[in-house]
């Protein structure tokens, strides 16, 4: 129990030092800072104020409604004040309703937390990649608060002597928990390891452009801290599992340590009561009771007993490996069937990307471009737009790519371009759009975006290196 709460301790540290701006207290009040306003509101869920108390302030009460957390669907569903703020309201303790609202699409991630009231530092702001990987982190430090409770109450109904006694369907239940805690550490620690690895790169990119001290940059002072803390996370979430394997040991072999004390209480009992019943009757019997030869005959019962538990155990592990070898022989039979199946052949849509480059001299760029098509059904991983001749974006010229998509995407809703900046180190890496348009091929329909024209990308913190468009359809 403590090892988790240690854990959850410094992912809450970790989380803090993240991705905020400003390098201040934890207990602050800042009304115009939405990444406050959420941690001290998940801080005060019912989920974690118990679990850690020190990290609330004296008189915080218990957040009543949901703030964040995984919905049915998977999807990540935060509460509505968070995507829209009522005016006034201040702070997160204005929560009155319980009306949550799904994160299906990057750019609900990214308009998260934009704007100088976010509490982001600038260098992360309308990043959806930053934002999910945050609000995912402080999802699954709910889930393993609540997890907390559940084992608490666990070991307070089934601890006996200092050992935990669970049978049947709560051993199963048990079991289950135990799993869970270490899906849940290891889903927490890693999208952890992410974020740290996120401000690694932003740190160096930076220091390339001589920007990585606190007085141009206050996130830098918040910086320093995440290793150390990664660490920590890293040295608690090791002892965590030794404690689930601990428990899991000891869990699964009581039902057989309790079958040989049992045994052995019963044959203590039975020749207790024989050997009074051969002293009483000895004299009706007049047969002369050898007390020392039924303490021998005990030894020789306990021994027997002992043997006893070992054919026991040794039955069980038998019926487990015949279990494990049933279970076996279902999976290769089911992997050679699904071998020996045809594979269906995913339908295949085929679409034209027009992408034209601004006149303006220098408006071209010579970096990789990524692109990923939205559709209202779904979207595609990132396409990396193909340069054979070395001369596409160059000012003044439209390159045209067929684009092959597996499966149905729906009507085209959004495009998004991505500038990976990072392979050039030359600073002159813009890149300025003059228009883009999209033909899906099969049904001969066309669709522009208007916001790609004259849109720039370019280097961080000065341009975007990523940036989405809206599709319209286009009258033939």
């Amino acid at each position: 129990m403590d090892s988790l709460r240690l854990f959850m301790d410094e992912s809450t540290s970790l989380l803090w030092y993240s991705f905020r701006e400003k390098c201040s207290l934890e207990g602050q009040t800042d009304s115009n800072d939405k990444a406050l306003q959420l941690h001290r509101a998940i801080l005060r869920s019912p989920q974690l104020k118990s679990v850690l108390p020190h990290r609330t302030k004296l008189g915080d009460v218990v957040q009543a409604h949901k703030v964040l957390g995984f919905g049915a669907s998977g999807s990540l569903e935060i509460h509505q004040d968070y995507i829209a703020p009522k005016p006034g309201s201040g702070n997160s303790s204005a929560i009155v309703s319980n009306k949550l609202v799904e994160l299906a699409f990057d750019e609900q991630f990214g308009k998260l937390f934009s704007g100088d009231d976010c509490g982001f530092d600038k260098n992360f702001r309308e990043n959806s990649v930053v934002a999910q990987l945050f609000l995912e982190s402080y999802a699954y430090l709910l889930d393993c608060g609540q997890l907390f409770g559940v084992l608490k109450q666990a070991k307070g109904a089934a601890q006996t002597g200092g050992t935990m006694l669970l049978y049947g369907a709560a051993n199963a239940h048990f079991n289950a928990l135990l799993e869970l805690t270490e899906r849940l550490t290891d889903g927490l620690r890693t999208r952890l390891s992410k974020i740290v690895e996120i401000g690694e790169i932003r740190f160096e990119q930076l220091v390339e452009i001589n920007w990585a001290t606190t007085s141009r940059c206050q996130w830098i002072g918040n910086y320093r801290e995440l290793p150390r803390s990664l660490v920590q996370v890293e040295k608690n979430a090791a002892e965590l599992f030794k404690h689930v394997a601990k428990a899991r040991s000891e869990a699964n072999s009581l039902t057989l340590k309790e079958r040989k004390e049992q045994a052995e209480e019963e044959t203590k009992s039975f020749l207790s009561a024989a050997e009074n019943l051969t002293n009483n009757s000895k004299r009706t019997l007049k047969i002369e009771y050898n007390s020392l030869q039924t303490l021998k005959d005990a030894e020789q019962t306990t021994a027997s007993v002992n043997k006893v538990s070992k054919l026991l155990k040794d039955r069980d592990e038998n019926e487990k490996n015949k279990e494990s070898e049933q279970i076996k022989k279902q999976q290769e039979a089911y992997l050679a069937e699904k071998a020996q199946a045809k594979p269906e052949k995913p339908s295949v849509k085929m679409y034209m990307v027009e992408i034209s480059t601004s006149k303006v001299p220098g408006a071209g760029t010579d970096c990789p471009i990524g692109l990923v098509l939205i559709g209202s059904k779904g979207k595609t991983q990132t396409i990396e737009l193909p340069d054979e001749d070395k001369s596409r974006f160059e000012s003044g010229k439209t390159d045209r790519f067929d684009i092959e998509v597996e499966g149905d995407l729906g009507d085209p809703v959004e495009i998004s371009l991505g500038l990976d900046v990072d392979s050039s180190k030359e600073l002159g890496v813009d890149w300025r759009i003059a228009g883009l348009e999209l033909l899906d091929k099969g049904a001969g329909r066309r669709y522009v975006f208007p916001e790609a024209s004259n849109a720039v990308l370019g280097r961080p913190p000065f341009q975007k290196r990523e940036k989405s468009f809206k599709a319209q359809r286009k009258n033939q």
